[in-house]
């Protein structure tokens, strides 16, 4: 107590007033470098991890999206009861399929191109191989449609060639 006595009051308030600040600032510089340490963190799970997800979401979505178009091909069957109101050519959900082959080409390699655990390369490498298989035949729903490479022209009735400018 003795060397409290040295000083007198107000010099004893200033020092609790400025160690009272240099603890604030040091808790402000933890928070900044813990933020700081989050932002980077949050940022590498965006860069490497979301856009991976949002690449295999597209992926997915073509998925569903390339099934509805087959569906809507098959309403295209000359002898079906919903060909008449179909005033488009069937190359319409053709094309539409080739553009998301295509687009899932491009997206594929997001998943492909970044570095991967030996787990993850793994799981890429069979995703990888079932889509080669895939892609080398025509699956069945396409073989009665329409030709694939290599199968011959199916025959239809003239009106199911229609194309958007005739119609015009």
């Amino acid at each position: 107590m003795r060397l409290l006595d040295r000083f007198r009051l107000t010099h004893r308030v200033w020092t609790v007033v400025l160690v009272y600040w240099l603890v604030f600032l040091l808790a402000i510089a933890a928070g900044l470098y813990g933020m700081k340490t989050a932002h980077d963190s949050l940022e590498y799970v965006h860069d490497e991890r979301m856009r991976v997800s949002d690449a295999l979401t597209t992926i997915n979505r073509n998925f569903w999206q390339n099934r509805l178009q087959v569906l809507l091909a098959f309403q295209h069957d000359p002898n079906g009861p919903l060909y008449a109101i179909h005033d488009h050519n069937i190359d319409l959900h053709f094309n539409a399929l080739q553009a998301t082959i295509a687009a899932n080409d491009e997206v594929f390699q997001v998943v492909l191109n970044r570095s991967m655990s030996a787990e993850e390369q793994a799981l890429v490498d069979d995703m990888q191989a079932k889509r080669r298989a895939w892609q080398a035949k025509p699956p069945p729903p396409y073989t009665p449609v329409a030709p694939w490479p290599g199968q011959p022209q199916l025959p239809g009735r003239p009106s199911q060639r229609r194309t958007a400018s005739a119609r015009s």
